[in-house]
């Protein structure tokens, strides 16, 4: 035990951890959206981290940094291929409701995961999801209102996802996991619950871009180079003051370059790229640097954000992709009082604009895009557009019910180690019990702290998980 923590603190201690990675944390779990983009930099933590280790530093072991875009051009199930393909049982059960088929292909189950592969259809033809120029589903986030599962009685709240490329527009691929004590559940009936499916849709405007795509603006100016750029600040502040993530604005420039018949005698005057974000892990991003006509113009301007040609996704563009957060978390005596704070810091850093508008393309918020570092070779698939907004659809209203026999052969194996040690945060956890099998993996115990003691503590992650 001794010596897999000293590897894992080894490991551990190469990623920094941001000060406000609780809140980030209690943010993203609030959320509870897979592949969720709200936030550019996320920081995942098992609920096991968070009841266990209580400290900033101890919280170091259970981080995992994003390194690509969240949502990816290809949607993998959470199963590795080898096992959802050759495990589990054929169930084959359907149901219908206001034009929308729901069938229930097959069920894959141990002793505390439930996997199921579902096929969505409509039954009058229509696209299951909105593909035109200016709206664009998200697969990813297409869900059903309620989703359950009721087994002897109890009812298990499920997580579910989309997992194909609408490359049939009335047809889905789904998966959904519930997570329980199923030890005894093999030949138990089930009934699945579904209410509502919902659709996700990313919209934008046409802001009459004067050039074929961001390339061709490109072309006819002269980039600032980054040694040019401004440091407004940080961009991200650490507990260990060592590591340090600057901002980074763009200059004025000299140039005069009409952009959009929308904004009259509004020009860009600079345009360059220079790299941002978290320590050890920026991104390269384009920016564009924009005189009103008027001081009027500037709302809307601010309005401002790009669209991928090759995908139609819409491509948000918020000020904090430029300023990030860069103030501490701690020392404050409410929620408000720190948002004020930050509010502040981020005028602060846009104080460097001196009345102008500064956006910025980062491809890391773009799930078509080939990279997260944004190039020049990248500008070309790109264009302005304005007024970037989500927009929740519920696309079939209804209830299914689906009843089925939960068929399988429980094929995990428990351990009982029986293990202590003490975190770097000064609590003593016991790991009494570990159960894995092919498709998961879990362990439980006690812990106890000055603040608490012998809470039973639980966490689960899915084989994909594991390395």
């Amino acid at each position: 035990m001794k010596s897999f923590q000293m590897e894992y603190q080894k490991a551990v201690d190469a990623h920094p951890i941001p000060n406000d990675l609780f809140t980030k944390t209690k943010a993203s779990m609030r959320d509870h959206e897979p592949r969720s983009r709200k936030n550019r930099w996320g920081v995942l933590v098992p609920v096991f981290t968070l009841a266990v280790l209580g400290t900033v530093s101890a919280a170091a072991y259970g981080v995992y940094r994003f390194t690509q875009p969240y949502y990816q051009p290809r949607i993998n199930d959470s199963l590795p291929v080898a096992i959802s393909q050759n495990a589990g049982a054929a169930v084959g059960k359907t149901d219908t409701n206001q034009n929308l088929s729901i069938t229930i292909l097959k069920s894959l189950c141990d002793n505390q995961k439930l996997y199921l592969s579902l096929k969505v259809k409509s039954t009058d033809g229509k696209p299951l999801q909105e593909s035109s120029e200016f709206r664009k589903s998200q697969l990813m986030r297409q869900r059903f209102a309620q989703s359950t599962l009721k087994i002897d009685g109890k009812e298990y709240e499920c997580n579910l996802f989309r997992t194909d490329h609408a490359s049939v527009p009335d047809q889905a691929s789904f998966e959904l996991m519930a997570t329980g004590d199923f030890t005894a559940m093999n030949g138990k009936s089930v009934l699945l619950n579904l209410k509502d499916f919902i659709d996700e849709v990313e919209t934008c405007e046409d802001a009459d871009f004067l050039f074929q795509n961001l390339g061709q603006l490109y072309a006819s100016v002269t980039p600032e180079q980054p040694q040019n750029f401004f440091r407004t600040g940080l961009f991200e502040v650490y507990a260990d003051k060592s590591l340090i993530a600057p901002s980074w604005t763009i200059p004025a420039g000299s140039q005069k370059i009409r952009f959009s018949n929308q904004f009259p005698n509004a020009y860009i005057d600079n345009v360059g790229f220079h790299k941002t974000g978290e320590f050890d892990a920026q991104s390269n991003t384009f920016y564009i640097s924009i005189v009103p006509g008027s001081k009027s113009q500037i709302p809307e301007l601010k309005k401002l954000c790009f669209q991928n040609l090759e995908t139609m996704q819409p491509v948000p563009f918020e000020d904090s992709i430029i300023t990030g957060n860069g103030i501490e978390k701690a020392g404050y005596s409410s929620q408000e009082e720190y948002q004020k704070a930050w509010e502040q810091e981020q005028n602060r850093k846009l104080s460097y604009h001196n009345g102008r508008v500064v956006i910025a393309l980062s491809t890391f918020l773009d799930n078509g895009a080939e990279s997260a570092d944004c190039t020049v070779a990248d500008l070309s698939r790109y264009r302005i557009v304005k007024n970037y907004k989500t927009e929740t659809v519920v696309r079939y209203s209804g209830a299914w019910k689906i009843p089925f026999t939960l068929h399988f052969q429980d094929t995990s194996r428990s351990f009982t180690p029986n293990k202590s040690f003490q975190t770097a945060g000064g609590v003593e956890v016991t790991i009494q019990k570990i159960s894995l099998s092919d498709i998961s993996l879990s362990f439980s115990g006690k812990y106890k702290s000055a603040a608490s003691s012998n809470d039973l503590l639980k966490s689960e992650l899915s084989t994909n998980q594991i390395k």
